[in-house]
């Protein structure tokens, strides 16, 4: 629709450019919060990733202790 407008705009000898300026500093903007949230995104993962990995040996250890500590019981037939 938009395409459609700026078309009948230049049909009739209507300016339609933009400035640069317009369009430059909004990127900018953009890009940094961009970065911003790739950045907080990226660092809660690897705080998750670490919570995961600790509570793994965490529990590895357990069962390791566990399996040590607990006798086993034969069944006689």
């Amino acid at each position: 629709m938009f395409g459609v407008f700026i078309s009948i705009l230049h049909d009739y000898k209507l300016p339609v450019s933009q400035p640069i300026l317009a369009t430059l500093i909004p990127s900018m903007i953009l890009g940094l919060l961009l970065v911003f949230l790739t950045n907080t995104a990226y660092e809660r993962f690897w705080e998750g990733r670490k919570i995961w990995g600790s509570m793994v040996n965490t529990i590895s250890n357990l069962v390791r202790q566990v399996w040590v500590s607990v006798d086993e019981n034969f069944l006689e037939d």
